[in-house]
């Protein structure tokens, strides 16, 4: 489910916006990263991580084993490093020496997670389909709960958390997106027609000098080379906006919560 959906689920009123919905809001935010949006978990007072550990069991079983000749125990330790790498650069070969196994056979397996809708990986935007192709991409999870439930140390990055979050909801925004790498690095750009139509750093927060500094020259890279004239930089509380002057484009940064632009 959307963040709108669960918070109907939740009989959580959207407006007016008062400072104790609000609150009330931020809360259920913070359970939504936790617990993630499946329908039957959100609604479960209890048991949440036994469930999602359960469904997790039926995508391999049901959704993959019963169509393909897979490796059982190979796939769910494939599906659980990829669940723990969520919103990390990612390649096959990679991966095929972290685990051991056959480059081929992580492509394939691959396949069958991109084929359910379990995973999907992003592609580094470059205009040559060649490049894009070759270069190494990032993957996620369609899932923050089910991703806290069977991976190691997901939790505790929240920044990562937020990331994949924000991934899944431009995708069911069915928006294009990719992420850019040159000198500097933005999470995502979202193509529209034959432009580069916005910019999009995801952090936890810009209280920290040093990761304000890498959000903003990462985004403003970005805006720059793609000529876009407005981005954003989402994090769990901060907003505001700026603009930013150089030669003959201005370039607008809206910081904004996340838990808002998941609303807008």
């Amino acid at each position: 489910m959307s963040f709108e959906e669960y918070l109907d689920f939740k009989s959580i009123k959207k407006t007016p916006l008062s400072s104790k919905n609000e609150a009330l809001i931020k809360n259920h935010f913070k359970q939504y990263l936790e617990t993630g949006s499946f329908p039957a978990v959100v609604l479960r007072a209890v048991l949440q991580k036994e469930l999602l550990i359960h469904y997790f069991e039926d995508f391999i079983y049901k959704d993959i084993a019963s169509r393909h000749e897979v490796n059982l125990m190979k796939i769910k330790e494939l599906g659980i490093y990829l669940a723990t790498n969520s919103a990390k650069y990612f390649s096959y070969r990679g991966c095929a020496s972290a685990l051991g196994m056959h480059p081929q056979t992580i492509i394939d397996y691959c396949s069958y997670f991109y084929e359910i809708f379990l995973f999907s990986e992003l592609y580094k935007f470059d205009y040559s389909l060649k490049n894009q192709i070759g270069s190494d991409k990032k993957i996620y999870i369609a899932d923050t709960g089910l991703a806290n439930a069977i991976s190691f140390r997901f939790s505790e990055d929240r920044g990562r958390i937020l990331e994949t979050m924000v991934h899944n909801e431009l995708k069911r925004r069915q928006k294009e997106i990719y992420f850019h790498k040159q000198k500097y690095e933005c999470d995502f750009i979202i193509k529209s027609d034959l432009k580069i139509a916005q910019a999009i750093q995801v952090t936890e927060t810009l209280k920290d000098p040093d990761i304000k500094k890498r959000e903003y020259r990462g985004l403003l890279e970005a805006m720059r080379l793609y000529h876009g004239s407005e981005g954003f930089i989402l994090t769990m509380e901060e907003e505001g906006e700026e603009e930013i002057l150089e030669e003959n484009l201005t370039m607008r940064i809206r910081i904004l919560p996340i838990w808002k632009w998941l609303l807008k």
